[in-house]
């Protein structure tokens, strides 16, 4: 009997819903599955996502990776130390070396979001995924204020996308990121800035696709 899990709606319902779906199923195909989420911060998804792995009864591994320290925090606040639950306060790439090819099954990059960066998280850990996995990229939406702060995910996945599809690589979701109006004020004056809230897209491999998937395209979704 499959037990009824509640999400805890820590972040964007749609998205929170899907990272803690993909993360539950893997749970029916692998007996222990390992899961890594790149750019832990606040701790909203490894909070959401542990705490509906602990409800299943099942074993696992997740490991959390950010170089910035003030993550611990709120994982030490809000991760339970169970000794399945562990952070690496390290950069992606050096953080990479902690596990051997092909023993990921579930992999969020939401880390540097800059195009170098994700193109360089793609590279490193492509080789670490498992033949069942899912591979989930966050904030794929464009910032379209400075070109500065412009986020490159969706840039990268476009120029690795040959090498994800020969990889064996299916859109197994993807939830569009829109945009919000936010102000900002300069000298004195108010003007409506464009800022991007989220996006998610989900890559999956020797996973079973559903056949009616309503998280493809899903604008939002009510749980």
């Amino acid at each position: 009997m499959r037990k009824q899990i509640k999400i805890r709606p820590m972040t964007t319902n749609e998205e929170q819903y899907l990272l803690v779906k993909t993360a539950l199923k893997m749970t029916e195909v692998e007996d222990k599955p390992n899961y890594v989420e790149l750019g832990v911060m606040g701790c909203w998804t490894s909070r959401a996502v542990t705490e509906a792995l602990e409800k299943t009864g099942k074993d696992y591994n997740y490991y959390g990776v950010d170089k910035d320290r003030r993550c611990t925090t709120p994982w030490k606040e809000h991760i339970k130390d169970n000794g399945k639950n562990v952070l690496f306060l390290d950069n992606t790439y050096d953080a990479s070396h902690h596990f051997p090819k092909k023993s990921i099954h579930w992999c969020f990059i939401d880390a540097n979001h800059q195009y170098k960066g994700v193109r360089m998280d793609i590279k490193t850990w492509l080789p670490k995924m498992n033949h069942n996995c899912f591979l989930i990229f966050h904030d794929i939406a464009t910032y379209t204020g400075s070109k500065k702060k412009e986020y490159g995910v969706l840039k990268a996945l476009l120029k690795s996308w040959e090498v994800l599809f020969n990889a064996g690589y299916k859109i197994y979701a993807i939830i569009e990121g829109g945009s919000k109006n936010n102000w900002s004020m300069k000298n004195g004056k108010a003007k409506p800035i464009q800022r991007p809230s989220g996006g998610l897209l989900v890559l999956s491999k020797g996973m079973e696709l559903e056949d009616s998937n309503p998280y493809l395209g899903a604008a939002s979704l009510t749980i």
